[in-house]
């Protein structure tokens, strides 16, 4: 089993994010500014993406969620 590569500098906003997201339109990529749209423009905030990607090939974790949210 390898190590995590991803990580935050803060989760203070973790669970905002997390709402924000099941809570909006899902978009159809989830990027920087879809999060800036949602009111999360901080350069701490964007580390959720990596948090969010699954594993090196940059599969969206978070898609399972969206298509779910978008039925």
């Amino acid at each position: 089993m390898s190590l995590i590569e991803s990580y935050l500098i803060t989760t203070k906003n973790l669970n905002p994010v997390i709402d924000a997201v099941v809570n909006a339109q899902a978009p159809d990529k989830f990027t920087i500014a879809f999060l800036e749209q949602l009111g999360f423009k901080s350069t701490n905030d964007r580390l959720y993406l990596k948090l969010f990607f699954k594993e090196k090939r940059q599969e969206m974790y978070l898609n399972g969620w969206l298509k779910l949210l978008r039925n």
